[in-house]
């Protein structure tokens, strides 16, 4: 495990321990250029484009920053960092609200990153998808 990496969980558990112990609220970081948020009942979520890494926060308590995803290639560690072009796309269906990331990069995989919301539901669920194609 890289330092950034321990550094990165660490601040992630003291951010989930503070908003555990905290009366009042705890905040995500401010957005640099290049953010993209989206709002989803009482869910704030952004995704920095300039890093390839999203924040989410619920009634305005912090649950994690800097967080990314990554996977194993041909014994190669990508991770959603490497990734150059990123389009965020925010859906609303009966089901509920879906916040979509599609990251493209130069001799990468294709990698999306679903984030999906229910209505009445105190939760969220992630999928990443990888597609190959000729020359990546």
């Amino acid at each position: 495990m890289t330092i950034t990496r321990l550094l990165s969980a660490l601040l992630s558990v003291l951010y989930t321990l503070l908003a555990a112990i905290s009366p009042g609220r705890v905040w995500l970081p401010p957005l640099e250029e290049g953010a993209v948020t989206a709002a989803v009942g009482s869910y704030s979520f952004s995704f920095d484009t300039q890093n390839g890494t999203f924040s989410a926060a619920k009634n305005g308590v912090t649950l994690f920053t800097d967080a990314f995803c990554e996977y194993a290639r041909e014994g190669r560690t990508v991770t959603s960092k490497d990734y150059t072009s990123f389009e965020v796309t925010k859906e609303e269906t009966a089901e509920g609200t879906a916040v979509t990331v599609a990251m493209r990069g130069d001799g990468l995989w294709d990698l999306t990153q679903t984030f999906a919301f229910a209505p009445g539901r105190d939760w969220f669920s992630t999928r990443v998808t990888l597609a190959g194609h000729e020359g990546a």
